[in-house]
């Protein structure tokens, strides 16, 4: 995986971050006025990376400018030897970042878990944000690969920041999803039409602190493929990515449960890097997806830029539905309308399952 696999994916951070919104579809006319859209006329960055440090099993770039600039990050080897030099070369950032992140998601607690089941919300309420995340540890823990917290304890040893820590941010996304969007396009949805796009916007609270240390960790790992994991300092799991095998993976919140849900399973932010590191295919994401102890009602969508295919998933615990651009008139679309929802639609899942 060479410096220009990472150069590729730069322009994915342009996204962060944009409003509520979604969409997936291939046979759309854009000549026509039904495209209410506005053209997007930022130019993606074009540069070579700066190289600021390097340690024994990674190295350290900045690429971009201003408020633009991002690190990108090479690690190599194992789990823990790519944790600790991740945390060696962004320690600085990660124990700045990390903490103040979730003291800000205390202080907003509200605004993150208003779509949470009533008896969960009551649970957080009672016991805290703490107790509570380390529960979903807990009830995840035995269907999640052990490579993920060898290479979290190589992030707190390399860092210097607590290990418990680091394990409670990365359970966050699974105990409250997040709200963000997607779109796969091809065919006469592109100018190009032999062209494939895939979009991944990250909508989370742009009050945060997130986006002050945007992150692109390029994996080398001995067991897998190389991947880009997009996200911030001292983020190991995935929710934005692309392999070099050629798929990429989006994700977005569902208002409304997807059949049953549960929260013992492999979190999905840990499923979605399963699918970058050791993928080959579309297909080989369709199994692993359709096969894996799933949790949480979400979208997820996968794409394959050698096949030139984007699979959207509705994926719960009882669901792994699989659409095209041939099904997906299946789909209600007031699933992706509906913004909010009552009582009965969230309160049928809980931290005891």
């Amino acid at each position: 995986c060479s410096m220009s696999f990472a150069s590729h994916i730069i322009f994915l951070l342009v996204l962060l971050p944009l409003s509520r919104g979604y969409l997936f579809f291939e046979e759309y006319d854009t000549q026509t006025s039904a495209c209410p859209g506005k053209s997007n006329t930022l130019s993606p960055w074009v540069g070579e990376p700066t190289k600021l440090n390097s340690v024994g099993n990674g190295s350290l770039y900045t690429a971009g400018s201003g408020d633009d600039e991002l690190y990108i990050l090479h690690v190599y080897g194992t789990p823990y030897s790519m944790g600790y030099a991740h945390g060696q070369l962004l320690k600085s950032q990660i124990q700045k970042l990390i903490p103040a992140f979730m003291t800000h998601v205390e202080e907003e607690i509200d605004q993150y878990i208003k779509f949470l089941p009533k008896d969960l919300q009551n649970m957080i309420a009672k016991l805290g944000l703490d107790a509570v995340l380390d529960l979903t540890h807990e009830l995840t823990k035995k269907y999640t690969s052990e490579y993920f917290y060898e290479e979290m304890r190589g992030l707190a040893d390399g860092s210097g920041l607590d290990y418990t820590l680091i394990l409670r941010v990365h359970m966050l996304p699974e105990l409250v999803k997040a709200g963000c969007s997607m779109l796969g396009a091809w065919g006469k949805s592109v100018a190009n039409q032999s062209a494939f796009v895939q979009l991944r916007a990250l909508d989370w609270d742009v009050d945060g602190p997130l986006q002050d240390a945007p992150t692109v960790v390029v994996y080398h790992p001995d067991e897998g493929h190389d991947f880009a994991n997009v996200g911030w300092s001292g983020w190991v799991a995935t929710i934005s990515g692309v392999s070099s095998k050629g798929l990429a993976i989006s994700e977005k919140h569902s208002d409304e449960p997807f059949g049953e849900e549960s929260r013992s399973g492999i979190p999905f932010n840990f499923l979605m890097r399963d699918v970058l590191q050791f993928d080959n295919t579309i297909q080989d994401s369709i199994r692993r997806i359709q096969k894996a102890h799933r949790t949480c009602s979400i979208w997820l969508g996968v794409g394959d830029t050698n096949q030139k295919l984007f699979r959207l998933f509705e994926y719960s615990y009882s669901t792994a539905n699989v659409y095209d651009d041939r099904n997906i008139t299946k789909i209600i679309a007031s699933r992706f309308q509906k913004e909010h929802c009552d009582d009965s639609c969230i309160d049928n899942y809980s931290m005891t399952d």
